[in-house]
């Protein structure tokens, strides 16, 4: 069988033999397919063929819900085995791995890495150039799975090739496409190639023009008579989703008005598709439809804020902003409309959660009123709906309502309605609804004068929507509206959990937040600490942590209660900034950048210089210190680190730091400023390896390895030691070498110790210092071999003893984080081997023979004693 020729490059080297290690003892379905597969050659036999076609049809049809552990990279490589075994002119094999692509990209739930996709993607377009027509439908479904979030990846070769003028996706979605089910799916490709992860990179605006004509022109076209009703409703649901990215992850901005207005006509059209009186029931295209105009009201307040009709405009022309006001009134009928002709769950839930971003964005102050009247009546019968996800979504709009940015007397006077008639509503009697005097009953909890501060000014009763909410919160529910409560345990008397947080959402959080920070200004020093205390607590919800504004104004008061006189003030302030400091490094690796972007950079200076003088205070104040001190330089980017104000606090910080991990001071002020050192070396902007600081903080920390009287301090001293990711960050040979020794001769004292108490942190130790050791091994350069071949000789069989025993047992549980597996441990000394063959050593050069053969012979002694017969995979005699 003739090899593949592609347009693009192939990875190197052969295709990989499955490692023998690689395939569990009672065997894998997917590995043990994917080793048959890498086996084969390219051959043109027909036995051959079939083969492969027996092979494909298998992994095809495994069923991989329950497997787990099947590596993204291990996927991409499998797929460019196989179509390396396809030829194009095999029409029905090409067919096959189309399939195999499709089926197991979305099973198993991959997005292809940069190495492989170039070639996947050379393939396929070749595919669709040069195979029959008839297996475009297969080949255009794996290359939707190939550019899923992966748009970003394509535009330098491959977009031009698919969404040019000629591009091959823009001729198959063509109107002009005889095959309906090919214009589908080059549609799907499209929509795909728009998706992105928020916070990475997106395709750029050229592109996203050219998809976004063509999603629009989709939309308004009639459906042809070749296309059955569900590939047309399909067609449609996919340049919505299309459209929907490029508002979101790809942060298009509509600017042509016509745009704009061609979009919304086509959404009002969408929002009733299926409805009684259009053709068939399709309630997804629906609920596209209403997630796109979701997506363009989303964030739309600077926009609509022109809109204005409170006095009759009777000019020669319509300005503007009626216009506007007129857009958001005939968006208010509409989607009421459709909030009472819908039946479908899921679209009810949409549609409200499209009304609560209308609410959110619309300058009512500055509009005609009734407007939110009419939304509030018609809201309030589905509080009862049978669905948890409709109940949710209908608090929420009422809390947009009341929470509109200006105070409207129509909204007080919704407020002040009396509780008979909260949620009565004969007039709107919907399906799944119950009697609404449910809520009636006085909740057990808080008295009626307790509840009356809620009340509206010349109230007789607590403000219904208060008292609604607290019944959500305490009272059980009731049996009519259990029937599809998903966020709800089995056989619970409650409201869901989504529906009972949703009612501690409307005033209170606020309030809360607004006490707090008022508090930390007492003159009670009880009270100022419980305040400094409480606001740690608050800083760790997800809700709040994000918050940039609530974060900082968090910071800026604890960091004055940092200041104050009382120690215990000055150790729960302490304690908060940590949590704080805590929730900056969550920030950090959720995908959206924009929290580190928007974080003050003088605030940043602020609490490094508060956390320096914190970390001279009494060990209660210090051991939070250092952990803030930490996670703030851990923190900070590299346009923080460029700017001259922040070289001279960055020095002082990680002195500080450098300082307290030599200090006499409480084990806990010890282990978290060796914690915190750790979490320094984690910031690749920071010059480790090369700044002046480098050799004095691995000094310090070897010294503690070495000799500090608790166990837990060297544990976390050697966790810091091997944070490190690349040689140079490790200094020079010299500094190297001393962080080696240092290491071992912990090792050889990891049972040294006058206090009982420690040894069980024995094991725990060593565990730790050998991960270390492979570590340094797996980074060292040439010039460090004879130093570590110097070290090897002298304590080389202590070594090797605990080494193995590491690899035995796995490393066990300790407060440097999860145990690993024998498996792992293990692979982490192949890793350090593969590393040391790679290295090119000069001529003569013995070191790195007689390192090899310490870890070799490492590894076949607990090859040997597993009980495994056969050679050892990976070792070679060099």
């Amino acid at each position: 069988m003739a090899a593949v020729q592609g347009t693009g490059s192939l990875p190197s080297g052969q295709p990989r033999e499955a490692p023998r290690e690689a395939i569990p003892e009672r065997g894998n379905a997917f590995r043990r397919l994917s080793a048959r597969l890498c086996a084969l050659r390219p051959d043109d036999s027909s036995s051959a063929r079939t083969e492969i076609h027996l092979l494909f049809d298998q992994l095809i049809s495994e069923n991989y819900s329950e497997g787990s552990g099947v590596a993204p990279e291990d996927v991409s490589a499998l797929l460019v085995q196989a179509c390396r075994l396809v030829p194009l002119n095999q029409n029905h094999l090409v067919s096959k791995v189309s399939q195999l692509i499709h089926h197991l990209l979305n099973r198993l739930q991959v997005i292809v890495d940069e190495q492989h996709l170039d070639f996947l993607l050379a393939y396929t377009i070749s595919a669709i150039h040069q195979c029959s027509s008839w297996t475009h439908m297969e080949i255009l479904q794996a290359l939707a799975a190939l550019v899923y979030c992966n748009g970003s990846k394509c535009q330098k070769i491959y977009l031009p090739e698919l969404l040019g003028k000629t591009g091959l996706l823009m001729k198959l979605s063509d109107l002009a496409q005889s095959d309906p089910e090919v214009r589908r799916a080059a549609v799907h490709c499209m929509a795909n190639l728009c998706l992105s992860v928020p916070g990475q990179p997106y395709v750029e605006e050229p592109y996203q023009n050219i998809c976004f004509q063509a999603f629009l022109t989709i939309l308004p076209s009639p459906e042809s008579s070749d296309m059955d009703d569900i590939t047309f409703c399909m067609l449609l649901q996919n340049a919505l989703k299309g459209i929907q990215s490029l508002l979101n992850g790809g942060r298009m901005k509509l600017t042509q008005t016509d745009e704009l207005g061609a979009l919304l006509a086509v959404l009002k059209k969408f929002m009733f598709h299926g409805l009684p009186g259009l053709n068939i029931e399709m309630p997804t295209t629906r609920a596209c439809a209403l997630q796109v105009l979701s997506a363009i009201l989303e964030g739309s307040k600077q926009f609509l804020s022109v809109a204005e009709d409170t006095s009759d405009h009777r000019r020669a022309f319509t300005p503007f902003s009626v216009m506007i006001a007129s857009s958001i009134r005939e968006l208010h009928r509409c989607l009421l409309l459709a909030l009472v002709a819908e039946s479908s769950s899921q679209t009810l839930t949409q549609i409200i959660k499209c009304l609560a971003n209308l609410v959110s964005n619309a300058p009512y102050n500055r509009l005609k009123l009734n407007l939110l009247t009419k939304v509030w009546n018609q809201i309030k019968p589905y509080i009862r709906h049978k669905d948890v996800n409709v109940r949710v979504s209908s608090l929420t709009l009422l809390g947009a309502i009341v929470s509109t940015h200006a105070p409207l007397p129509e909204v007080q006077l919704l407020l002040q309605q009396p509780c008979s008639s909260g949620l009565g509503n004969s007039n709107l009697a919907t399906p799944h609804l119950s009697p609404p005097d449910w809520w009636k009953k006085a909740p057990a909890g808080p008295s009626l004068e307790e509840m009356s501060v809620s009340s509206p000014k010349g109230s007789s009763e607590p403000c219904w929507l208060i008292r609604l909410c607290i019944s959500i919160v305490v009272l059980p529910k009731e049996d009519s509206c259990s029937g599809s409560d998903a966020g709800s345990a089995a056989g619970s008397a409650y409201e869901p959990s989504p529906m009972r947080l949703e009612a501690l959402q409307n005033d209170r959080q606020i309030l809360c937040i607004t006490v707090l920070l008022g508090l930390n200004d007492s003159k009670n020093r009880l009270v100022k600490a419980a305040t400094s205390r409480a606001l740690g607590v608050y800083v760790l919800f997800p809700c709040l942590r994000q918050d940039v504004i609530f974060v900082a104004d968090t910071a800026n008061a604890i960091l004055m209660s940092l200041e104050d006189k009382s120690l215990n003030v000055r150790a729960k302030a302490a304690w908060s900034l940590g949590n704080l400091t805590d929730t900056l490094i969550v920030n950090m690796e959720t995908p959206d950048p924009s929290f580190q972007e928007e974080f003050s950079g003088l605030l940043l200076l602020k609490m490094l210089r508060s956390a320096i003088e914190a970390s001279k205070d009494k060990d209660k104040v210090k051991s939070n210190a250092v952990r803030a001190l930490g996670n703030l330089l851990h923190f900070l980017q590299p346009s923080h680190i460029e700017k001259p104000t922040f070289a001279e606090i960055i020095e002082e910080s990680i002195q500080a730091l450098i300082s307290t991990v030599l200090t006499e001071a409480a084990m806990k002020v010890r282990w978290n400023a060796c914690y915190a050192m750790g979490n320094v070396f984690k910031n690749p902007a920071l010059p480790l390896g090369t700044a002046p600081w480098t050799s004095q903080a691995y000094s310090a920390l070897t010294s503690v390895v070495t000799s500090c009287k608790n166990f837990k301090v060297r544990i976390r001293s050697a966790a810091a030691l091997s944070v490190p990711g690349k040689r140079e960050q490790y200094g020079s040979v010299e500094q190297y070498a001393r962080i080696w020794n240092a290491l071992v001769t912990a090792l050889q004292k990891s049972e040294d110790t006058i206090d009982f108490l420690e040894f069980k942190y024995c094991a725990s130790l060593r565990t730790q210092i050998c991960q270390a050791l492979i570590h340094l091994l797996s980074l060292a350069s040439a010039s460090d071999l004879p130093c570590i071949k110097e070290i090897l000789e002298l304590n080389g069989n202590m070594v090797q003893s605990y080494i193995l025993q590491f690899l035995k047992s796995g490393a066990e549980g300790d407060d440097t984080g999860a145990p690993h597996s024998p498996q792992e441990t293990d692979q982490m000394v192949r890793m350090a081997l593969k590393h040391m063959g790679s290295i090119q050593a000069p001529a003569g050069d013995t070191a790195r023979r007689a390192i090899m053969g310490f870890l070799e012979e490492i590894l076949a002694i607990c090859f040997d004693s597993s009980g495994s017969q056969g050679a050892l995979p990976g070792l070679t005699n060099q």
